[in-house]
């Protein structure tokens, strides 16, 4: 059994169960107050489904929108945001996307080609041709990748651990100033909690390869792109004050 197949049980196992009715027409006091608990029960997760819906209805027309109105998208996403618009609302919040919609996919095929091209030019080269501080830089990521998160299965996955730290290692090389600063693998991981979601909803449940070595496949590919982006001002301000690794 996969790992999201796992959480879908455990979350079925917690849920509450519809309210029974009783077997027996002649329903004692204790029973007939037993069933209007139920009932009322019922009716509140009504009313809550009914307003989840309507929030998520909410969000998926201000991103359809031709013309995303991000401050009216990001006044909605102050309550929180319905995990099946999460990852979008992310990227459009936090600049990613364009609010254009029209624009959106030429923006994450040039965003994602520029990502690959950093990864050929960084990543997947020869250990001599990286300096001395990008090799310690390495090391250290190499390190704290997996101790992101313990106890969490999505995160003890080899390919999961090794999007981490290309995407880790990418950004120190990238901003220099800053570099790796113990602590990011962490901030990475919320990313790969949203995006994981995200990329999920696109796997083709027929297939037979393992369901975790296909989610990591998909977030490589498709979504960790969006960390190297949406934090380069973010991360690179303190970069006078916090020098990251020493360099050689």
């Amino acid at each position: 059994m996969g790992l999201w197949e796992r959480l879908r049980v455990t979350r079925r196992r917690w849920g509450a169960g519809s309210p029974k009715t009783p077997k027996d027409k002649s329903v004692s006091w204790g029973e007939s107050s037993s069933s209007s608990s139920s009932s009322q029960q019922y009716g509140n997760e009504e009313v809550a489904r009914s307003r989840r819906r309507r929030t998520r209805e909410a969000f998926e027309e201000a991103i359809r929108a031709e013309l995303c109105d991000l401050e009216a998208l990001s006044r909605i996403a102050w309550n929180g945001i319905p995990a099946e618009v999460r990852a979008t609302v992310w990227m459009l919040l936090l600049g990613y996307l364009p609010a254009n919609a029209s624009r959106r996919e030429a923006a994450l095929r040039r965003k994602r080609g520029e990502f690959e091209e950093a990864l050929r030019m960084h990543f997947d080269v020869a250990a001599s041709a990286r300096s001395h501080r990008d090799q310690t830089t390495l090391r250290q990521i190499l390190v704290d990748a997996p101790r992101t998160c313990p106890g969490v299965p999505l995160f003890a996955q080899e390919g999961i651990q090794t999007l981490m730290v290309k995407v880790l290692y990418v950004w120190s090389v990238r901003h220099p100033a800053s570099g790796y600063v113990q602590g990011m693998n962490d901030l990475l991981s919320i990313f790969v909690l949203v995006f994981a979601a995200d990329a999920e909803a696109e796997l083709d449940r027929r297939e037979s390869d393992d369901d975790d070595r296909r989610l990591a496949k998909a977030l490589d590919r498709n979504r960790l792109s969006t960390f190297d982006s949406d934090l380069d001002d973010d991360l690179a301000a303190p970069a006078a004050t916090s020098p990251g690794l020493p360099p050689s």
